[in-house]
């Protein structure tokens, strides 16, 4: 056999992860992806700037978001 640097099985898992990455529409991985990091930043603590209650900042910073980055519900 071809002598590779890497498991035969490894590369199998590779190449099945990329044809099935390929096969999904762009938009459902976005979405995906985007739920994955809300899951994990949701973990992480919320610590107001100094000086602001943590109300005031969220408040603050609700106002400040962009109005591409709200939720969309898809049914």
């Amino acid at each position: 056999m071809i002598d590779l640097p890497v498991d035969l099985e490894l590369l199998a898992l590779v190449l099945v992860a990329f044809q099935a990455g390929a096969a999904c529409p762009a938009y459902y991985a976005r979405e995906r992806l985007r739920g994955f990091g809300r899951a994990i930043f949701d973990r992480l603590p919320y610590r107001s700037p100094p000086g602001l209650d943590e109300e005031q900042a969220l408040r603050e910073a609700a106002d400040d978001a962009d109005p591409g980055d709200e939720e969309t519900t898809e049914s």
